[in-house]
């Protein structure tokens, strides 16, 4: 029998076997960090026109161009998320820093910081020499500002972790263990954890306990939240 294969690998997989991911998507198991940083959906940008925005992504294109003033490389960068896609625009002043670091994204999700261009038309624009104003003069676009790695805001985000508590983890033993992950990824981020139990709701801050949220750790919460009540 041939061992099951990583989450990462089954997913790298079906994209590039049928072009889209079936079993899950690689921003998944980040949904309670985007949450967290408050970043932007990417549904949501449309009606943002002018606003400076954050949105957690995948790269899933990169077309390079030469600028026709200047011959100067810009990019036009296909990204998504759970919601949607969008295009990036990058221009040559930034292009250059941050090349690699999309070239090379693979799976690996990005925060990007952008402005949303307005949505607006110019019955000039195919006669413009200019390909950064060409750029813009189409529909809306996200115009780069910055980019990081989202483990890399994940580290520099100290806003409290919030806990979905499941009804069939409130047993001793279910809490016992919840403690022992938060040992294994002890960190700066406070945790506050949310119970709701019938028509009650609560929201209880954890002052012993504090984490270091990453991938794994979110992994391994969700195996948690997914137990199965213990038997009596």
């Amino acid at each position: 029998n041939l061992p099951e294969m990583e989450d990462e690998e089954k997913l790298l997989a079906e994209k590039d076997v049928l072009g889209f991911f079936l079993t899950s998507h690689p921003l998944q198991v980040w949904v309670e960090e985007i949450h967290r940083q408050h970043l932007n959906r990417l549904e949501d940008v449309k009606s943002l026109g002018g606003s400076d925005v954050r949105c957690g992504v995948l790269v899933v294109g990169v077309k390079e161009k030469l600028t026709k003033t200047k011959g100067q490389k810009m990019a036009f960068v296909q990204v998504e998320d759970l919601t949607g896609h969008a295009e990036l625009v990058i221009f040559p002043k930034d292009w250059g820093r941050v090349r690699e670091t999309f070239l090379n994204a693979g799976q690996k999700p990005l925060v990007i910081h952008a402005q949303v261009e307005q949505n607006q038309k110019n019955d000039n624009a195919q006669d413009n020499n200019d390909d950064e104003q060409a750029a813009v003069a189409q529909d809306s676009k996200l115009i780069f500002r910055d980019v990081r790695s989202l483990e890399e805001a994940c580290a520099r985000c100290d806003d409290p972790v919030t806990i979905c508590v499941p009804n069939s983890c409130l047993s001793e033993e279910h809490i016992t263990r919840l403690k022992a992950l938060f040992g294994k990824y002890k960190g700066p981020c406070l945790v506050k954890l949310y119970v709701r139990l019938n028509d009650c709701e609560c929201l209880l801050g954890v002052r012993s306990d504090s984490v270091t949220p990453s991938v794994k750790f979110y992994k391994e919460l969700h195996a948690w939240q997914k137990a199965q009540p213990l038997a009596s």
